[in-house]
């Protein structure tokens, strides 16, 4: 039976990677994993296992963006089929997870498991043509676990980005007898098709004209998407990329580039191919155009990261400024608003009610964004009463609508939003439209979605849990706020799992919660330069705030160090190491959220976080060495910077080690952690 079943994330480099593995092979007649994407999945503590007797008899693969969550495989062994296992999987996958709005998932209706899906509350979405040999279809599904304001017909930003492919990988998925028909066909993976719009250019048709097989067929007979762009866009695109790479030899080298310039000029977000010469010049091309060129496999393995850069790019901050209350001038004209409104609305109707906010600073604040000819390109209006902020407003241009671009300012606002306070305050987004078209933002942020309004709820300090959870009901009671935001602390999840503490602080953001040690806490050492342009802007400057330095304040970012500290996810302080250059250095300036690590080859490591722009890839590459080739990055979050910051003498006292030179990252007892954090924000 399965009452005896413990659960835990699957450790990477434990006999358990193997195990899994195994159970997973066991099933690749009905879906094929590459094994570099399942190892890749273990390191990123993706698979939850569950356990009998500390033997792994199952597990289930997840990940989760904006508050989705999908599963991507559920696999149990063999001999323990039939017992409940993967019931108690899913019910613990929704445990870990009920602050989320739904689970996704895709199957094949040929598969064993599609009748299992139903059987545990999922409700089938509808059935698409799969892309197997087979021809077998496939069912969405869906599990609802709150509301979750998608409002599809104001925004643009649930369509899934487009990823094209290459002639060599479309022949690829078309014969399983190719020698690298194993590496593409973790493309064919119904996961894969449901969050990319897979598509071919019209270059694979034309190659299939030139080859001599009688028996070729053409992308269409396929039911592949082919694009094909405007012939001005497409020439262009064509000689700014032979102006960057040289216009190749070969009629497949021409043909190749091609197909990257459709791509390119149609706004596809990720190339996929085997050229090794367009592989080798991928982050000349990424940094020119915006498009990843990568392999096959590297797209399955970094599917999440290649998302990401889908949706934020620090270059998209390069040529705007930021700026708060009076962002508009008297004789702004009332036409630069016009791109804040949406059908129905009136740009002078706006500009009435920014002369009304601008006229009573003491209520209201107004933070817009803004390009090199001052037109606004975001804002957000926020009004203060008592601990209740209210967003009347929350908007990207809407030329910028459903793009990254937009996207990108829009998570700087939110940002924003959620930093402005140093009370207690509960914040309630009721732009409707604001919140439709910035709920990735929002969600990524902590707010929480009710009807068509978001919350989020700031409690400053250090609380024990059950006094956070009693302040933030009351903070909610007594504004007001819907009941369903209230926390039960039985629903919160177990007190002795790490990330349910860091899943409660993110939510409670700025809050520190006490564990007991639970979470783990580590002082990491970083140089000013890093610091500067990760988190701390003003570093080495005699004014406090730069009128820019809060579009650097990105929700997530990352670090990338030499060093190995064990944990995988914990809390961060942030010990700016010394240098002549910078004043303010040999202190600790600020603390962050860990959410996760990666180890790997300094090149792999570099185009999972290339999208925050701070590091070249020469300097991941420094930190690599003959003994240790790969570099570690290390993801955080949830970023706060010290209002007091703390010397090394004060510090050294608080830890009790007179000799402590931060040369690398140490681990920090929770008690200590959170008196530093105290005596850096009083």
């Amino acid at each position: 039976m399965s009452d005896d079943l413990e659960f835990e994330i699957v450790g990477k480099g434990t006999p358990h990677e193997d195990a899994a593995f195994l159970i997973q092979e066991q099933y690749k007649k009905f879906f094929f994993v590459p094994e570099p994407a399942f190892r890749h999945a273990v390191a990123n503590g993706l698979l939850l296992g569950a356990f009998r007797e500390a033997v792994l008899v199952g597990y289930i693969w997840s990940t989760r963006k904006d508050g989705i969550l999908r599963v991507r495989y559920l696999a149990v062994h063999g001999k323990e089929a039939r017992k409940g296992i993967g019931r108690r999987l899913v019910d613990e996958l929704k445990r870990r997870n009920d602050n989320a709005f739904r689970i996704q998932l895709s199957c094949r209706t040929d598969y064993p498991g599609w009748k299992f899906w139903k059987g545990v509350g999922f409700r089938a979405l509808g059935n698409r043509p799969g892309r197997s040999k087979a021809g077998s279809e496939v069912t969405d599904f869906e599990f609802k676990i709150s509301p979750f304001p998608l409002f599809s017909k104001l925004a643009a930003v649930d369509e899934r980005p487009m990823v094209a492919i290459d002639a060599n990988v479309f022949y690829d998925l078309r014969d399983d007898q190719r020698p690298h028909y194993p590496e593409s066909s973790g493309l064919l993976a119904d996961w894969i098709e449901a969050d990319f719009d897979l598509c071919v250019t019209a270059a694979p048709n034309e190659d299939v004209a030139r080859r001599d097989d009688d028996d070729d067929e053409t992308a269409c007979d396929h039911d592949w998407q082919v694009i094909e762009a405007d012939k001005g866009a497409f020439d262009c695109i064509l000689q700014q990329l032979i102006s960057l790479i040289g216009p190749g030899e070969t009629p497949q080298d021409i043909s190749d580039r091609n197909h990257l310039s459709h791509s390119i000029a149609e706004n596809v977000h990720a190339f996929v191919t085997r050229d090794e010469y367009l592989l080798e010049n991928a982050d000349n091309i990424y940094d020119q155009f915006g498009t990843s060129v990568m392999r096959p496999v590297e797209f399955v393995v970094n599917v999440d990261a290649t998302s990401n850069q889908l949706r934020f790019d620090r270059k998209d901050l390069s040529s705007v400024r930021f700026s708060v209350s009076g962002s508009m001038q008297d004789d702004q004209d009332t036409s630069k608003l016009a791109s804040l409104c949406r059908t129905g609305e009136k740009a002078s109707t706006l500009m009435a009610k920014l002369r009304g906010w601008r006229a009573n600073p003491d209520r209201f604040e107004v933070l817009s964004i803004l390009d090199s000819d001052s037109s606004t390109q975001a804002m957000a209006a926020i009004e203060t009463i008592g601990s209740r902020a209210v967003v009347h407003l929350l908007r990207a241009s809407v030329q910028l609508r459903g793009k990254r671009r937009g996207q990108t300012m829009l998570r700087c606002l939110v940002a924003q939003l959620r930093s402005r306070f140093s009370d207690s305050v509960l914040i309630e987004v009721t732009d409707e439209i604001g919140v439709a078209e910035s709920s990735e933002a929002l969600n990524e942020l902590g707010f929480s979605f009710h009807d068509r309004n978001a919350y989020k709820i700031c409690l400053p300090g250090v609380w024990e849990v059950q006094d956070a959870v009693e302040a933030a009901n009351g903070l909610v009671a007594e504004n007001d706020g819907p009941t369903q935001l209230m926390l039960n602390l039985e629903k919160v999840g177990s007190m002795t799992d790490p990330m349910t503490y860091l899943r409660l602080e993110h939510r409670l953001w700025p809050a520190k919660l006490i564990s007991g040690d639970c979470v783990s806490c580590l002082a990491i050492p970083i140089r000013p330069n890093w610091a500067r342009s990760l988190f701390d802007p003003n570093l080495g400057q005699s004014e406090f705030w730069d009128e820019d330095a809060n579009l650097l304040l990105n929700p997530t970012n990352a670090y990338y160090t030499g060093a190995r500290p064990a944990q995988q996810q914990g809390r961060i302080l942030w010990y700016v190491s010394s240098s002549d250059n910078f004043s303010g250095t040999k202190r600790i300036r600020a603390c962050s959220q860990m959410t996760r690590r990666v180890i790997a080859p300094p090149l792999q490591s570099y185009r999972q976080f290339r999208h925050f722009g701070v590091y070249r890839f020469q300097d991941v590459e420094k930190l690599s060495s003959p003994n240790r080739p790969d570099v570690m990055a290390i993801e955080f979050r949830d970023t706060e910077l010290f209002s007091d910051v703390m010397t090394l003498p004060v510090i050294r006292e608080i830890l009790e080690s007179p000799n402590e030179a931060f040369q690398w990252p140490i681990k920090v007892e929770e008690s200590k952690f959170l008196e530093i954090y105290r005596q850096g924000t009083a």
